[in-house]
């Protein structure tokens, strides 16, 4: 009797870390962590956040996902949004390797434009999307369908 229940008392925890082991893999496999960077506010310095995004099996819609998020906003008051708070994703299409990407025109507002240098922005949002997503070559940015003036930041 005594040998059954030291038997049982070894197996049983070991079946149990495996099945825990095997469900956390099955179930958690649909999340991805990703790296999001912000200008620190004061400094400009480009800091990067960690969160954990759905994770999709279509490219395009793990990029979607991403740049939704990265318009969001950052998590930390300290840091500054890529684009002025009610900027939108109003299209993204990924072709072989490059992405096309259009936001609405809240960047342009009058009274937001001074507080926001469009052009290194756009190059922000450019080495986030690299960064998370290498296999990506070039990427295409519109605002509402045309291609803005100022691309290049200092």
């Amino acid at each position: 009797m005594n040998k059954k229940i030291l038997l049982w008392s070894g197996i049983l925890p070991v079946f149990l870390l495996v099945v825990s082991l095997a469900l956390f893999f099955l179930f958690n496999n649909n999340r991805q962590e990703r790296t999001f960077y912000f200008h620190e506010q004061g400094t400009g310095k480009e800091i990067g956040e960690l969160r954990t995004i759905p994770r999709y099996h279509d490219p395009e819609r793990n990029v979607k996902v991403y740049v939704e998020e990265l318009l969001l906003g950052p998590q930390r008051m300290n840091m500054v949004s890529v684009f002025p708070e009610g900027t939108k994703l109003n299209q993204l299409m990924l072709r072989e390797k490059k992405l096309y990407i259009d936001i609405n025109n809240m960047v342009l507002k009058t009274d937001i434009i001074k507080s926001y240098n469009i052009g290194k922005n756009i190059k922000l949002l450019r080495k986030n999307i690299i960064f998370n997503f290498p296999e990506i070559s070039d990427i295409i940015f519109t605002i509402t369908g045309e291609e803005p003036e100022i691309v290049e930041a200092e």
